[in-house]
């Protein structure tokens, strides 16, 4: 579904499918609502080797929006360069996301600066590779952002 398939709606319209006329009629899910963000598991606890601050930090994890009944699900990965330990011993990095009609949310991490988190040298995958964390939290991705949902009623998703 191209992102021109959606559009933000004015807060006070509820979320709703609606024909857009111009060029050529088209079918558009129009939505004021934000996006949720699911962190991968395998970034959890968010936290960081002092001796990896210097080869950065990569986010990795799924924009979740609901479309109608359905939720529509968008990787992301975001890298942090120049990372800096603040005095409190956190190193923080923020990010944007957007969902398909515009909405934004923005994500705070504070990653916490310990001799006990896993040295992963310059290998910022380290977190998403099988081989280190076993199934990484994709064998149950759907179940997992279906319960950030679960209060909003019963959810399915898109499966293309």
């Amino acid at each position: 579904m191209a992102s021109r398939h959606f559009e933000q709606s004015p807060q006070n319209v509820t979320d709703r499918w609606k024909i857009v006329e111009d060029q050529s009629p088209k079918l558009v899910y129009a939505s004021h609502e934000p996006p949720k963000f699911h962190f991968l598991p395998g970034l959890l606890p968010f936290e960081i080797h002092p001796d990896d601050i210097q080869y950065g930090y990569r986010i990795m994890g799924f924009v979740a929006s609901r479309v109608g009944d359905k939720i529509s699900l968008r990787a992301f990965a975001k890298e942090f360069d120049d990372l800096k330990k603040d005095p409190d011993g956190f190193v923080r990095v923020s990010f944007t996301v957007k969902d398909m009609a515009g909405n934004e949310l923005k994500q705070n991490v504070a990653l916490r600066v310990t001799d006990q988190a896993v040295r992963r040298g310059a290998n910022i995958n380290f977190f998403v590779q099988k081989p280190y964390c076993g199934a990484c939290g994709y064998d149950t991705l759907y179940a997992d952002v279906a319960k950030m949902f679960e209060a909003e009623g019963k959810v399915s998703f898109f499966t293309e």
